[in-house]
């Protein structure tokens, strides 16, 4: 009897003990953390403040996960400072979204680099963006340069904010005001050397800066009014013929840069250095005979060439001189005695 009692005994404490033990088992598999982990991405890493509202931040959770949450952090000079932190607790899972507005939740949208860390029971996820705008400009671009027919123009892109990476240069052709224009054909360098289709034009240019966010324009204040440069010679007039008294001397026209439309002669008699020049009066034509009061001096021409410009906005025309000086001949001889026309007494 006793001894059916004692099994009874033993076994009803080794069902209790067992009892005790499972419940105590389940309770420490209960408060064991999830296994769950966070992957995320957003649609832009890059973009405007005024995109923020458009830009989601998709997540999804690998298992149902008791804890969600994020830190958003801005690059302040060397340091991150913290913009946004958020912990929550609860039941998570499958894939949800929300927008980076939604991420900030009231805080401003400030352009800079910004890193926002993403947790959950069993993981981490770092992500990166940066918030810009498009190119600013702070100060209007400029033309340096002398706006005459030949001279070279030089654009200054003015100073832009917000980091362009690239600038588009459109050089244009206006009228006297600064309006009027239009574009001029493969002027897209920082350089433009002024052509005789400016001449009577004014001259501005259009910047375009660009970068990942997007572009902006500026542009320049215009020039005054190109001017023509009065023409120069290539090569002086050279004279040719021996420079005896009675002998002609023949001047050539020199040549130029454009081509002249007339050439006007004046030949001058020098002192043997070729200074102290005077005009020989009526020596106007391409050539010259020496004569007796030559003799012992030198002498040069002076060719004076014609040129018309026109004007294409305005449809006028200019008319230009230009001059070009000889090197002097050798000193004219007197004609030989035996030469000398005989005379007759008295």
């Amino acid at each position: 009897m006793w001894v059916g009692f004692l099994s009874r005994f033993l076994v009803s404490s080794i069902c209790a003990l067992a009892l005790v033990d499972t419940g105590g088992l389940a309770g420490a598999a209960s408060s064991k953390a999830s296994s769950a982990r966070i992957s995320a991405h957003l649609t832009k890493t890059s973009f405007k403040s005024s995109q923020a509202g458009a830009v989601k931040l998709i997540y999804s959770f690998s298992a149902t996960s008791k804890s969600f949450g994020y830190l958003l952090t801005f690059k302040k000079g060397p340091k991150w400072r913290t913009v946004k932190s958020v912990k929550k607790k609860g039941t998570f899972k499958g894939s949800k979204s929300m927008t980076v507005r939604k991420v900030f939740a009231g805080k401003p949208v400030k352009v800079g680099r910004y890193r926002l860390e993403l947790s959950a029971d069993g993981g981490r996820k770092l992500l990166s963006f940066k918030v810009g705008n498009k190119p600013t400009n702070t100060s209007r671009p400029i033309i340096l340069g002398a706006t005459a027919e030949g001279q070279e123009l030089t654009a200054i892109i003015g100073v832009w904010s917000n980091s362009p990476t690239s600038h588009i240069i459109d050089w244009r052709r206006c009228n006297h005001s600064g309006a009027a224009c239009s574009d001029i054909s493969l002027a897209i360098s920082r350089h433009y050397i002024l052509k005789a289709a400016d001449v009577g034009s004014t001259i501005r240019f259009v910047v375009t800066a660009r970068n990942s966010y997007g572009s902006a324009i500026a542009t320049s204040i215009h020039t005054a009014v190109v001017s023509i440069v009065p023409p120069i010679p290539n090569t002086v007039p050279i004279i040719s013929g021996s420079t005896t008294q009675g002998q002609t001397l023949a001047s050539s026209t020199g040549s130029w840069y454009y081509t002249p439309l007339s050439y006007a002669y004046q030949w001058s008699r020098c002192d043997s250095f070729g200074v102290s020049c005077s005009e020989i009066p009526g020596a106007t034509s391409n050539s010259y005979t020496l004569v007796l009061a030559d003799v012992g001096s030198t002498i040069r021409v002076v060719v004076t060439a014609k040129f018309i410009f026109y004007c294409d906005h305005f449809e006028c025309s200019v008319v230009k001189y230009a001059s070009a000086i000889s090197a002097q001949t050798a000193v004219v001889a007197r004609l030989p005695s035996s030469v000398r026309t005989p005379t007759l007494p008295g």
